[in-house]
């Protein structure tokens, strides 16, 4: 009430409700104070409010995102994380790394930081050098690498031939 009386000047304070009487030498008016209006709403605001909390909360920390680096020789990684407590980051879905001049290099897929998914590598030239997948971090399945790259001396790169090496992998190691 004292900041009320403050507010309004000097006045007298009555004991019903809060009103304040002014006084001057001719009329006598009186004010009453401003108040704050009351916030009023239901219970199905509150859990709307509280389920868009939620949503945005689970969307904020579980949702990957793209980041995209470039080093000084031109080479751009792109790469999809996603958010962990402490500020940090985890890979999660595709990483790829590309020349600005030869194109994609390699690609690579993740799951929680951990290599989960299909593999490639190309040479300069664009063609396939690995391939292959991973599960839990380690080799699984069919593998094909090609030896022989041509060298950048060779007029036409897809005339000459590539060695072609298979090999097949269970949990990291070699099988048959």
């Amino acid at each position: 009430m004292l900041l009320v009386a403050a507010e309004y000047g000097r006045g007298q304070l009555s004991d019903d409700g809060g009103t304040m009487t002014t006084s001057s030498s001719s009329t006598s008016t009186t004010l009453r104070p401003r108040r704050l209006p009351r916030l009023r709403f239901g219970l199905s605001t509150l859990m709307a409010v509280m389920t868009l909390c939620a949503v945005g909360a689970w969307y904020w920390w579980r949702v990957p995102f793209r980041v995209e680096q470039t080093d000084a020789r031109g080479n751009r990684t792109v790469e999809t994380v996603r958010r962990l407590w402490g500020g940090k980051t985890i890979r999660s879905g595709l990483w790829e790394r590309s020349h600005p001049t030869f194109g994609k290099l390699a690609s690579r897929t993740y799951r929680e930081g951990v290599l989960h998914g299909p593999a490639c590598d190309w040479d300069i030239f664009g063609q396939i050098v690995a391939q292959g997948e991973y599960r839990g971090g380690k080799k699984h399945g069919r593998w094909t690498e090609y030896h022989g790259v041509p060298s950048a001396a060779d007029s036409d790169p897809t005339a000459s031939p590539l060695a072609q090496q298979i090999s097949h992998w269970r949990a990291g190691l070699p099988h048959g």
